[in-house]
């Protein structure tokens, strides 16, 4: 059974890391022990020191509906910005002097961002704002909490983070640090709504050094129950009570003036708030000493019994069947029992590409393979089965690495081929490369992501080389850095990443650089070309039987005029005739596709060879020139072609007695022979 709590899905893996949390009731803010009902748990602070031993785990995971504090400071080794204003102008200020973080979680109003400590203590900044006192921003270190997701918000709903990182699953050296000096630098921003030059609202100096702790709603009903059981005594018992209350600031405040009421005789008649404003805020904070926990202890001491908090995770609780422990490690053994039915291949592209896995195409220069992942990704967007296999439909994103005007020509020409409308399609392609080995750039990227209609279901990065960043391709160091921020994309997305590379130097036949790429790899295809065709094998298949190999042609589309009437071209992949398989093969006056020779009957050996010269030099004069209006071919170049695969004599007799009477090639009277693609399509077999 997955966990269900918010402690039992997170708590652990938080430890394992370094830091210190604390148990968090639902629907509260505040840290908590259950023990057949919610109570705040006493001193909770001392987790600041130490982390939580694995019985403490043991027990708060046990706990319903248990959500997750983390202990900002030293031993936790990150401290928090909490914005907690709604007002533009004062954001902008904040944020003026503020590195954006990777991982952020929403707040009632503003938000909060997590920093890696380098020695900042806890500040907390009132303003004033439109004549009221409000708080701006805390800094939070030593002596706090913070709430995370996905822990209950009092509200009733979870809280939820901003952000694809999450701090349970974040390396903490990737998070930022703060300017140094930066609660100065706070100072100074919100300087214009300080009210006072040097002061803040409340007596304390603006960014003044307090350890406040932040109580929910229910929680100040609840000290506002226990302290109407208070009797009023003498002076001493009047300052006891003050002081528990003032780790709590301006609600601890608001408490102790309503009960002081009932009894005047500490009020100054003249300015009885600015006289208990004045001692309330004249209080130190001493850890170890008096807490708003006290006022409960006095409370019960008078009769008073805590009101019992509605049991919120009941119905999580119910539906929890058995507990399973998340070791600190987050190492655990699962009986093959427990594994649960067998599940069949999630296929974005059937037999060839599964969801939430990691794929590449890899081949030479000029083979074609952007031309074959626009086709794939083109096919899974419209929801149109791609070479006879069926897709996922839903959205592609499509990681450019080279300009997007280029890219939109060959869309436009593969959308025309297959009569399919581009507003229809939900292909998404980025304005920009993304270095993959900068988590920062990975983060953005997934907040680009974020903002999509709907989650990629296959992301596309095109090609390896201008989407690698500033490493080395050979490194093991870099590469397995590279293949990290696939796998963030794979892990945030659950998309069929698919990855564009080179072969090798040379005859190499292999993807280029560390074989720690092909290692990760769950799908590995090659594109070469081949006597007559661009041939697409798979050379790995890790979780299903390899796809047959696929042969294509290129073919040139119209896509209209320029300013000058000249034709605007470009290219898509056809299937050749050797793999139309059972889709396109069909008759065509005595010629029928022979797959595995890769030749058409009624030709003789002579003619085929010629036949696939052509072809071959036809597939790459469009990959490298897809809008070219005239192909043709070198006599020289055809010659040598065909004397590798027949002799110089049957090498000039088939140009003179098949190529040129078929009407494939026409003579030009100079150094070339001009193509006719139509005929050349034509004794392929394709209609």
């Amino acid at each position: 059974m997955s966990p269900t709590y918010p402690m039992q899905q997170i708590g652990a893996k938080l430890v394992e890391k370094g830091v210190s949390i604390v148990p968090i009731a639902p629907r509260e803010k505040y840290p908590a022990r259950w023990d057949g009902a919610w109570h705040p748990l006493k001193e909770w602070d001392k987790y600041g020191k130490r982390l939580p031993s694995d019985s403490d785990l043991d027990a708060w995971e046990s706990w319903p509906g248990c959500g997750v504090g983390v202990l900002p400071g030293q031993l936790s080794g990150i401290v928090v910005v909490d914005i907690d204003t709604d007002d533009p102008a004062m954001i902008a200020a904040i944020e003026s002097i503020t590195p954006p973080s990777i991982v952020r979680k929403r707040g009632s109003i503003g938000y909060s961002g997590f920093y890696r400590y380098s020695g900042e203590q806890t500040r907390r900044f009132n303003v004033v704002l439109d004549g009221q006192t409000s708080r701006a921003v805390d800094l939070l270190s030593h002596g706090t909490q913070c709430v995370i997701p996905p822990s209950q918000h009092p509200s009733g709903d979870f809280y939820e983070w901003l952000t694809p990182f999450t701090l349970d699953d974040t390396d903490l050296a990737e998070l930022p640090t703060l300017p140094d000096s930066y609660a100065d630098l706070l100072v100074e921003v919100l300087a214009p709504w300080s009210g006072d030059t040097n002061a803040a609202p409340g007596g304390g100096d603006l960014g003044e050094e307090v350890v406040e702790y932040d109580i929910s709603e229910s929680e100040f009903r609840e000290l506002a129950s226990a302290l109407g059981k208070i009797p009023h005594k003498d002076y001493q018992h009047y300052v006891n009570v003050g002081m528990s209350l003032r780790e709590i600031g301006v609600q601890g405040l608001r408490l102790w003036d309503a009960w002081a009421k009932d009894d005047p005789k500490y009020y100054d008649p003249a300015d009885p708030e600015d006289y208990i404003s004045k001692k309330f805020y004249g209080f130190k904070c001493v850890a170890g000493g008096l807490t708003h926990g006290t006022i409960f202890k006095m409370a019960k001491e008078e009769g008073w019994e805590p009101t019992p908090l509605p049991d919120y995770a009941a119905e999580l609780e119910a539906g929890m069947a058995a507990k399973r422990r998340v070791k600190k490690t987050g190492l655990y053994a699962t009986r093959l029992a427990d594994l649960g039915e067998f599940t069949a291949p999630d296929w974005v592209i059937r037999k060839h590409l599964t969801a939430d896995s990691l794929g590449m195409l890899y081949g030479p220069s000029g083979a074609g393979k952007s031309f074959a992942a626009l086709d794939m990704g083109l096919s899974v967007a419209s929801g149109r089965q791609w070479q006879g296999n069926d897709v996922k439909k839903g959205l592609v994103l499509y990681v450019c690495g080279e300009g997007e005007r280029g890219i939109n020509t060959r869309c436009k020409a593969w959308c025309k081929h297959h009569d399919v409308d581009p507003q229809a399609v939900e292909f998404h392609i980025t304005s920009q490369p993304v270095p993959l080995l900068d988590v920062v750039r990975v983060h953005e990227l997934l907040t680009v992501i974020d903002d999509m209609p709907a989650i990629p279901v296959m992301i596309i990065v095109d090609t390896l080389n201008r989407n690698f960043g500033g490493g080395d391709e050979n490194s093991t160091k870099d590469m397995t850095g590279f293949v990290d921020g696939l796998a963030r994309l794979q892990s945030m997305t659950r998309a069929a990443i698919f990855i564009v590379h080179h072969t090798g130097k040379g005859e190499a036949e292999t993807a280029r650089g560390n074989s720690a790429l092909r290692a990760a790899m769950d799908t590995e295809m090659s594109l070469f070309q081949k006597p007559g065709e661009i041939l697409l094998e798979c050379t790995k298949q890790k979780d299903a039987a390899a796809f047959p190999a696929i042969g294509f042609n290129m073919e040139i589309i119209t896509l209209g005029h320029d300013d000058e009437g000249e034709e605007v071209t470009s290219c898509v992949m056809v299937p050749s005739a050797a793999t139309k398989g059972a889709q396109l093969v069909q008759d065509l006056a005595g010629h029928r596709v022979n797959h595995t020779g890769n030749s058409v009957r009624g030709l003789g050996g002579s003619q085929q060879a010629a036949l696939d010269a052509v072809r071959a030099k036809v597939n790459k004069l469009l990959i490298a020139n897809p809008g070219s209006e005239f192909l043709a071919i070198g006599k020289k170049d055809l010659a040598g072609d065909l004397e590798k695969a027949i002799d110089k004599r049957e090498a000039s007799r088939m140009v003179k007695e098949f190529l040129l009477p078929s009407g494939i090639i026409k003579d030009c009277e100079g150094f070339n022979y001009e193509i006719s693609h139509a005929k050349l399509l034509e004794f392929s077999g394709v209609t």
